[in-house]
């Protein structure tokens, strides 16, 4: 950062337009004490170029899920501290984004969407990460309406709160979790999306946790964020986020 004191980093998203690479990311920032969304870009995903801040509320921002939607992008960052879930539209991307509309009216955590079959998805968590709660509409803008059974998920600290980008895998959907004990962001699993319509909804987990606390500096207390991109056939890219021991 050099235009202002970030204390962390977090919950980055990745997207690529007209072969460059755009990363949007959490920065906490030490003067504010509340985090805002930046960015930075690569023509290859290795070489990094900071382009300074993109979003900033009077409010808490996090978790900057970044998509594209009919030619447009959008952004559905994590706004819980203002008390409900919103919708910005980038104009132009990818250094300014305009707010759109407020989806749910509570302060949901890791809001991600996903589109499938026609109809937008919101999967998101509540205070206590223990359980998931799913909401839908046919239309991106909403109304977005409660699925009947949920939470979806509950009592399970493990596999109930968002960690990241949802992505096609195998003919379905591959969703990634926060697993929040012993603390959280300890690590993230996946869980395959078996069933998903207006009445029912069944997941599984689909393997090991895959990211966990590891052996360097910057992930020994765990990680708990993960953004896999597709680039070819294959060939996978993801951001993930990590951070120290306690």
């Amino acid at each position: 950062m050099t235009d202002f004191r970030a204390v962390f980093l977090a919950d980055p998203f990745l997207v690529r337009h007209n072969e460059v690479w755009h990363l949007f990311f959490e920065a906490m920032d030490g003067d504010l004490k509340r985090g805002v969304i930046a960015l930075a870009t690569s023509p290859d995903a290795r070489l990094w170029t900071y382009q300074g801040l993109v979003l900033r509320e009077p409010f808490h921002v996090s978790y900057p899920y970044v998509f594209r939607h009919r030619d447009q992008f959008f952004m559905m960052p994590e706004t819980g501290r203002a008390g409900n879930v919103r919708l910005y539209r980038a104009d132009p991307f990818p250094f300014r984004w305009k707010y759109e509309c407020q989806l749910l009216d509570r302060g949901y955590a890791d809001a991600s969407p996903v589109r499938c079959e026609d109809r937008w998805w919101i999967f998101c968590s509540r205070a206590g990460n223990d359980s998931l709660l799913l909401f839908h509409s046919d239309r991106l803008s909403g109304p977005f309406r409660p699925h009947p059974l949920n939470p979806v998920m509950s009592d399970n600290i493990h596999h109930s709160r968002p960690a990241g980008r949802i992505v096609a895998w195998k003919g379905g959907l591959l969703r990634f979790a926060q697993d929040c004990a012993p603390h959280y962001g300890t690590r993230v699993w996946p869980l395959q999306i078996t069933r998903m319509n207006p009445r029912e909804y069944r997941d599984q987990a689909a393997g090991d946790s895959f990211l966990g606390p590891g052996t360097e500096d910057w992930n020994r207390g765990g990680m708990h964020h993960v953004d896999p991109q597709e680039t070819g056939s294959g060939q996978w890219l993801a951001a993930v986020d990590g951070w120290y021991g306690i």
